[in-house]
């Protein structure tokens, strides 16, 4: 039995294909691509991974939601 095929043109996504949720983050990886068909639509599911772009070498930095202020601080 022959398995399916990887595709040639792998990847097909990459983090320059999102943007990121804000602008002083970057897109840094897309992860875990998923598609399902639902009716006639075929619908992706993808998780991108962002960090913030300016943080000192000494420093970490995390994205966090500030649910009170509806954005991510």
């Amino acid at each position: 039995m022959i398995g399916p095929e990887r595709f040639r043109g792998n990847p097909i996504l990459t983090p320059s294909m999102f943007a990121a949720s804000d602008p002083s983050f970057e897109v840094v990886g897309v992860f875990n691509p998923g598609v399902v068909r639902v009716g006639d639509q075929t619908r992706l599911l993808v998780r991108v991974a962002e960090a913030p772009r300016a943080v000192p070498a000494d420093e970490v930095a995390s994205p966090i939601y500030d649910a009170a202020a509806g954005r991510i601080v």
